[in-house]
C-alpha cells in the first residue's frame, strides 16, 4: 500500500507547496523571466500534506483526474486563491522552487496583493543557488527540481507522474494545443517532487550537489527550520 511519508510532517509544521503556471512564453517577451509580472497566470497548484488545491478557471482542460495517488484534487476558482492565502495562519511555511524569483511576484502582481511578513517562504532553488556560488561554480543556471531531488535520492520511487515533467516551452506548447490536464500533471509533479525533497533536506539537516571541480556529490549542511 501506498504510503505518503511527507502528510504528517507537512500537516504538523504547516508546509504547503506552491507552484504557479502560466501558458505565457517567455520568449516572446521583450524581458524573458526576468519580469514575472508580465505573464499570465492560468494556474496555481498547492500541495497541503493532505489534497492537491488546484486553483484554475480553465473550463475546456481536458481531463481532471478525482484523485491523484490516492489523493483527493480539490479544485477551486483562480480568484478563491487570494482569500486561500490570506486565511494561512501565522507562522505556517510555504514552499517552492523558483518560488522567491518568479512564483510569489507573479502571484503578487496578479491579486494585487502584499507579501504576508508573518509566513516563512523557502526556496529550495534559491538554496541549491546559494550553495553553488559558495563552492564558486563559475556559470550558475536554472536547474529542474528533478535534478536535485535525485542527487539526493528523493527519486522516482518517491514520486509519481515522474513521465509528465517537461520543459516550460515543451509545456507551453502542449497547453496550447488542448492539453492543459497533461500539462497540470506536470505541475502535480513539481510540487510532489519539492515537497519529497525538502522532507529529506529536513531529515537529512542538509542536502548533496556537484562539486564543480571533480564533479562529485558534496553535503551542504542546511536546516529548513
Amino acid at each position: 500500500m501506498f504510503k505518503d511519508k511527507n502528510k504528517d510532517w507537512m500537516i504538523k509544521n504547516g508546509i504547503y507547496t506552491i507552484k504557479a503556471w502560466s501558458p505565457t512564453d517567455a520568449s516572446d517577451l521583450p524581458d524573458g523571466w526576468s519580469k514575472p509580472e508580465a505573464f499570465k497566470l492560468s494556474a496555481i497548484v498547492v500541495d497541503d500534506g493532505e489534497n492537491f488545491l488546484l486553483y484554475c478557471d480553465d473550463e475546456d482542460i481536458d481531463y481532471m483526474p478525482a484523485s491523484i495517488r490516492k489523493r483527493k484534487l480539490v479544485v477551486n476558482s483562480l480568484n478563491e486563491f487570494k482569500s486561500f492565502y490570506e486565511a494561512i495562519p501565522e507562522g505556517n511555511t510555504l514552499l517552492g522552487y523558483g518560488t522567491n524569483d518568479w512564483d510569489w511576484p507573479l502571484i503578487f502582481h496578479h491579486y494585487d496583493i502584499n507579501k504576508r511578513e508573518d509566513l516563512k517562504y523557502i526556496d529550495l532553488h534559491e538554496l541549491w543557488s546559494i550553495a553553488e556560488e559558495e563552492l564558486e561554480v563559475p556559470y550558475i543556471k536554472r536547474r529542474h527540481v528533478d535534478a536535485l531531488a535525485h542527487m539526493n535520492n528523493a527519486n522516482v520511487t518517491d514520486i509519481f507522474y515522474v513521465k509528465y515533467l517537461y520543459l516550460q516551452v515543451s509545456m507551453v506548447r502542449e497547453w496550447a494545443r488542448g492539453r492543459k490536464g497533461k500539462v497540470l500533471d506536470s505541475v502535480y509533479s513539481s510540487t510532489r517532487f519539492t515537497s519529497v525533497l525538502a522532507h529529506k533536506i529536513y531529515r537529512k539537516k542538509g542536502f548533496k550537489i556537484r562539486h564543480p571541480d571533480t564533479d562529485k556529490l558534496v553535503f551542504i549542511k542546511h536546516s529548513l527550520f
